[in-house]
């Protein structure tokens, strides 16, 4: 007589067999057959949605099936993303590899761009040009100091003052936010996190060649 357990075959269960397993038991085996039909109705779905003739949609079918949304235009950049991107946020990514050098112009934009909401060019120069202004009039004075590290000092205090809470001299969690990891909401209403506030000194520091990094 053959061993179930050796042979790796299982007999068939009778229902005298079936009706003396516990309750618990039934229970298990019933929920397990469910499980594999069900199982088997997902697969069989997967497999038919995939197997479906692809078709390309116009234009106006896209608009329509998204609204407003034009997703004929989505694709369109030569990268790896499906949105669709703008011509700043183009020509931004194009000078990853500049900003990567420490290029205090591309980190600007790289930043701005990961911020989320700067997707066009006149938002752009508006978030923008407050850190170019900084720059402009901060080097005058920066320039008549010879030590670095009073250098360093000075232009992180002009900074604050400049981009911060007033109280934040005093406090400086006072315009702190958890969620806020966006140099444009920094620029736009004082607030920061770790991320933002570390990513405008950076920016900041490059524009003045500090050889700093994060």
């Amino acid at each position: 007589m053959t061993n179930p357990s050796v042979s790796g075959s299982l007999p068939a269960l009778c229902p005298d067999a079936v009706r003396a397993m516990s309750s618990p038991m039934r229970k298990r085996i019933k929920t397990g057959h469910q499980s594999a039909v069900y199982t088997l109705i997902v697969l069989a779905v997967i497999v038919i949605i995939g197997c479906a003739p692809y078709k390309k949609l116009s234009r106006e079918e896209m608009l329509c099936a998204g609204g407003s949304i034009d997703y004929s235009v989505y694709g369109n950049a030569p990268f790896l993303f499906w949105n669709n991107l703008t011509d700043i946020e183009i020509a931004t990514l194009l000078q990853a590899d500049s900003a990567r050098a420490g290029n205090p112009d591309a980190l600007l934009a790289l930043a701005l761009f990961a911020s989320g909401n700067v997707r066009d060019r006149e938002s752009y120069r508006l978030y923008s040009s407050p850190v170019r202004s900084f720059v402009v009039k901060t080097k005058p004075v920066l320039d008549t100091i010879k030590s670095f590290r009073e250098k360093g000092r000075t232009l992180y205090a002009s900074l604050c003052r400049e981009f911060y809470d007033k109280s934040f001299m005093k406090n400086e969690l006072s315009g702190y936010r958890t969620q806020q990891s966006q140099l444009s909401e920094l620029l736009r209403n004082k607030t920061y996190n770790c991320i933002s506030s570390a990513l405008l000194c950076l920016i900041v520091f490059r524009f003045f060649d500090f050889n700093v990094s994060g």
